[in-house]
């Protein structure tokens, strides 16, 4: 399954991220992802709909990929992993932690270039966005970024507003 940005993929300075949470999760992660970029370009593997909450130069594709499922595979001939893999100068993880197959197979595909995360620490002390920011190295004061609505979406939901009785 081709993603949206595998013709770009070759950009030097680019990072992969591979989230799978919901989107009270990703929300929560949104102060991380910013900080990630930042520093450069960055390639998100989460629920592909998460797409409009972002913008350049953070792009999502959909996390139901070969390479990611193959990750979980006992066993993996990992040549097609390493080669998705090849062109991020980092990969971030806050998948696949708690599962034993895919901490080594990410690990053997990713090398020192991989950090793996729990997606929940056990012994949460703070908010999950600074946990996720905490991960990145980032500060936690780091700034709150904005999700930009789509001049579409506020037509459409101005109309439903307007056909639902209330004209603000």
């Amino acid at each position: 399954m081709e993603s949206q940005f595998d013709s770009a993929r070759e950009a030097a300075g680019r990072s992969l991220v591979i989230f799978p949470g919901a989107l009270g999760d990703f929300i929560c992660f949104l102060p991380a992802l910013d900080a990630l970029a930042r520093r450069g370009a960055v390639d998100v593997l989460a629920r592909s709909e998460y797409a409009d909450l972002v913008s350049p130069p953070i792009r999502i594709a959909s996390i139901e990929r070969r390479e990611i499922a193959q990750l979980f595979v006992r066993e993996a001939d990992l040549r097609e992993v390493e080669e998705f893999l090849r062109p991020y100068d980092r990969v971030y993880s806050w998948s696949g932690g708690g599962d034993a197959a895919f901490k080594r197979n990410f690990a053997r595909a990713a090398g020192a270039r991989g950090r793996l995360f729990p997606f929940r620490p056990a012994a949460l002390t703070e908010h999950i966005s600074d946990y996720y920011l905490g991960c990145i190295g980032a500060p936690a004061e780091a700034p709150t970024p904005e999700v930009a609505v789509k001049p579409e979406a506020l037509a459409r939901a101005r109309a439903w507003l307007g056909i639902n009785g209330n004209n603000r």
